[in-house]
């Protein structure tokens, strides 16, 4: 029988060097997609064609403005001097007339009354609406921004054309962010576990803790780290995007209430979180204790872990 002594590591280490990884890797992720793959994006295919096509097409629409020195398109808005503020009837005005006159160009009318009336904002009848008294200004500005956004998905983005065009951009964002997150989430989640000593992500380096198999002990097989790793992408990350989080959850919560800190990645891999830290002085609540599954045929310990 082989017995292991470590250190129980403190969840918060672990979260912060989770964290840590997280923000080092998208901080990459960033830096590759604005400054490299979309520029070679702009320059070799036709994505700035099409990106440029769908925003002047929307800015057509009398609702958005589009600045195309800087690709940013937003919802017009009243210019006001600074230090003033825009009363209830200036907001009227300002966008009155345009949403009106987008809804009435494409026969909805009636969607537009129905806005307003669900509002609460205005008197309405059969073919007009005033506004209510005392209806503050900013209340008036919401409903007029959510008035624009109701329009564009329900009329501008059910356009043939514009929904083609607007799929092409999606295809074309969904390819760069592959391009740029997978390479910055390989770094930092599988080369550098497969490069450090213990299975170390920098996150885990920075902190000092390490991983053991509960199997081979403290050299742990590079498939184990694959694996262990493999699964803090898929639950931690990926999976959380299709659960709307439970899975991260989960993965964070489970090591507060095992007695060893065990996570769900190491339940997969069969592998313990540890502190590298010399075990001899330390009281046995601060200690795990862990049983090998399998005598190992050759235990190798580096000079930096310390078992009793």
């Amino acid at each position: 029988m082989v017995k292991m002594e470590m250190k129980k590591p403190s969840i918060w280490k672990r979260i912060l060097a989770a964290i840590t990884d997280f923000f080092l890797a998208f901080l990459l992720f960033g830096i590759l997609f604005v400054f490299v793959v979309q520029p070679i994006y702009n320059k070799f295919t036709d994505y700035q064609k099409t990106v440029d096509s769908y925003y002047t097409k929307m800015s057509q629409t009398g609702l958005y403005t589009y600045n195309t020195k800087t690709n940013i398109c937003n919802i017009i808005e009243p210019k006001i001097e600074e230090g003033e503020e825009l009363s209830s009837k200036d907001y009227v005005d300002f966008y009155e007339s345009k949403i009106y006159e987008y809804f009435e160009s494409n026969e909805k009318v009636d969607s537009y009354l129905d806005l307003k009336r669900q509002s609460g904002l205005f008197n309405v009848g059969d073919t007009s609406a005033t506004v209510k008294d005392d209806i503050n200004a900013e209340e008036l500005k919401r409903f007029y921004i959510h008035s624009i956004n109701y329009a564009i998905e329900d009329i501008f983005m059910k356009d043939e054309d514009i929904k083609k065009i607007a799929n092409e951009i999606d295809s074309y964002t969904f390819e760069m962010i592959a391009i740029s997150a997978i390479p910055s989430f390989a770094i930092f989640y599988f080369v550098f576990p497969l490069v450090f000593h213990g299975g170390q992500t920098l996150g885990k380096k920075m902190f000092n803790l390490k991983i053991a198999s509960t199997e081979t002990g403290f050299e742990v097989s590079k498939l184990t780290i694959i694996v262990r790793q493999f699964a803090v992408v898929v639950i931690g990350y990926i999976g959380a995007y299709f659960t709307y989080g439970l899975s991260l959850l989960a993965y964070i919560l489970i090591p507060f209430f095992h007695k060893k800190g065990v996570s769900i990645d190491d339940f997969i891999s069969n592998t313990i979180v540890y502190e590298n830290v010399d075990v001899a002085d330390l009281k046995d609540e601060e200690k795990i204790s862990v049983v090998l599954k399998s005598k190992p045929s050759k235990i190798e310990v580096n000079e930096e872990d310390v078992t009793n």
